[in-house]
């Protein structure tokens, strides 16, 4: 039996993924020990840099110097917007496609 390298190891363990076969099916079948496979599949994740997605849409909003009282009020969840009536229709439409 030969030693594996990294690239290898990170090979069956995508390959295994897009499988639809369970851990242990997919060892039993190329002959590698469960717990080997645990231990380098550990290995690997622990050295990747996490992936952080965000649920929030950056939204800049339109400029502007005066204070004007708000007209439009979304409310979502716990939160509330409130928005001038002449806010961009195109900007609001963005805003509304994130939060839904």
């Amino acid at each position: 039996m030969t030693k594996k390298s990294k690239s290898d190891w990170s090979a069956l363990i995508l390959e295994q993924a897009q499988s639809k076969l369970s851990i242990a099916q997919f060892c039993q079948q190329r002959n590698i020990g469960l717990s080997s496979f645990y231990n380098q599949k550990r290995s690997i994740n622990n050295h990747k840099p996490a992936k952080r997605q965000s649920n929030f849409t950056r939204l800049t909003p339109p400029a502007s110097n005066q204070c004007r009282e708000p007209l439009i009020t979304i409310r979502h969840h716990q939160t509330h917007i409130n928005l001038p009536m002449d806010v961009s229709s195109i900007w609001l439409a963005e805003l509304v496609k994130a939060l839904v």
